[in-house]
């Protein structure tokens, strides 16, 4: 990653001018608690799992939903009257 000057200069600087970074070794066990520690874990909030009628909710409104329910509708309606 390349950051440059805000003040319009022509200097180039990398990331790694202001990152302490080994690239072989990675985080010493210390830097991996202390970050652990600072920040937490490298993980994503969850959430709840949604209801199999949240879920039905939701694609209830949807126009391909609604085209599909209106087509087998009709099809159905047609095969009891026999056409």
């Amino acid at each position: 990653m390349i950051v440059t000057s805000q003040l319009g200069g022509d200097e180039r600087m990398h990331l790694s001018d202001f990152v302490k970074v080994d690239n072989i070794a990675g985080l010493s066990e210390a830097e991996a608690a202390e970050r652990l520690r600072i920040e937490g874990p490298n993980a994503l909030p969850s959430s709840r799992p949604r209801t199999i009628w949240e879920i039905a909710w939701g694609v209830v409104p949807e126009p391909m939903f609604l085209l599909l329910s209106g087509t087998l509708s009709r099809t159905r309606v047609e095969e009891a009257i026999g056409n």
